[in-house]
């Protein structure tokens, strides 16, 4: 009995060197770190930085302000359409001289009149200048970054619609590979994802990430207006991405839609009593809820920068892109309608 028990303290000393081997041996994906309440603290800077500005233009000079201290390369846009003037404001993460194909990530920085703008949109703002240290520190190796602040989304899509045109008349800036755009990223339990089609490798990139971070995701066509329209319609692959509490976004939908693709609520959600009214003031906006979202936004990039895909394209059989949707419909609302 002696000896058997001998033989079995030897054997469980071997336990915690086999298990070493085993972790040496097996290269896992580096896990990406959920940030401390300094993120929080440095997207409420950002955030009031934004919100203090009058007007679009000193608005637009504070995100230029934080780009700046971030040291990356900035360029503005200015445009003139439907006899409106704005300045879109693009920022170029570094890159490999061999990286061919970028994924541009955007949203809006101008605002409605009524209140200060924070949930829409300075918020996503913030999370976006939160993010560009992260890519910085750790760059996608197969995708250059573009970070997009557009002007005049409240006037039409306009400024979005701006870069789309000077890019499809020849311009110096190209149209990116993929876009992913923000809007309404300021409180809540979940990323609400559009895309025109589910099965798209942007959507489910986006689902992945979420279930790799443990982050709820909520996916559909269904989705209030935004810059995404003006990527979508150009044949950009495009999803855009919300942060907002779940349980708003049947109501949501079902105003939207009215009421063809979810119930219409007794109640309007939450997030109808803010945007476009004083009440969307900077206090409004949960910079915790932002920041415990970015991980998995940080996790979809890099799954897009992974899952680089061969694919089919007008130019070459063999081009290398990380996603396509090049028949996405112009109005994925009406998609969503024909296809019930």
């Amino acid at each position: 009995m002696l000896r058997k028990i001998r033989r079995l303290i030897a054997s469980l000393a071997l336990v915690p060197a086999l298990l070493l081997s085993a972790a040496l041996s097996f290269e896992s994906p580096r896990p990406i770190v959920v940030q401390t309440s300094d993120a929080a603290a440095r997207l409420h800077g950002h955030l009031e930085a934004i919100v203090a500005g009058k007007d679009s233009a000193e608005r637009g000079a504070a995100i230029k302000t934080q780009l700046e201290k971030l040291e990356v390369k900035v360029r503005t846009q200015p445009f003139e359409k439907q006899k409106r003037r704005g300045t879109n404001i693009i920022a170029e993460l570094p890159k490999s001289d061999s990286v061919t194909k970028t994924l541009m990530i955007g949203a809006h920085f101008d605002r409605v009149r009524a209140g200060q703008g924070a949930v829409d949109n300075a918020a996503s703002c913030a999370m976006l200048l939160e993010l560009i240290p992260r890519l910085k520190k750790t760059p996608l190796k197969h995708l250059a970054v573009q970070v997009a602040f557009w002007d005049l989304e409240e006037g039409g899509l306009t400024g979005s619609q701006a870069f789309v045109d000077a890019a499809r008349d020849g311009g110096e800036q190209k149209l990116p590979d993929a876009y992913i755009n923000f809007d309404i990223f300021a409180y809540g339990d979940t990323l609400w994802v559009m895309s025109p089609k589910q099965d798209a490798p942007l959507a489910v990139a986006a689902r992945d990430a979420g279930r790799e971070m443990m982050f709820p995701v909520r996916g559909g066509a269904t989705y209030p207006p935004s810059d995404h329209l003006s990527f979508i319609k150009a044949g950009v692959p495009t999803i855009g991405v919300s942060l907002i509490d779940g349980a708003e976004i049947d109501g949501v939908i079902g105003i939207i839609s009215g009421g063809r693709e979810a119930a219409k609520p007794d109640k309007p959600p939450r997030i109808f009593g803010i945007i476009h009214t004083p009440n969307d003031t900077i206090d409004k906006v949960d910079a915790h809820a932002i920041e415990r979202a970015m991980p998995a936004i940080e996790r979809l990039l890099r799954q897009c920068d992974r899952s680089i895909v061969r694919i089919e394209s007008k130019s070459s059989s063999k081009c290398l892109v990380c996603l396509t949707v090049n028949d996405a419909p112009s109005n994925p609302v009406e998609e969503s309608r024909r296809s019930r």
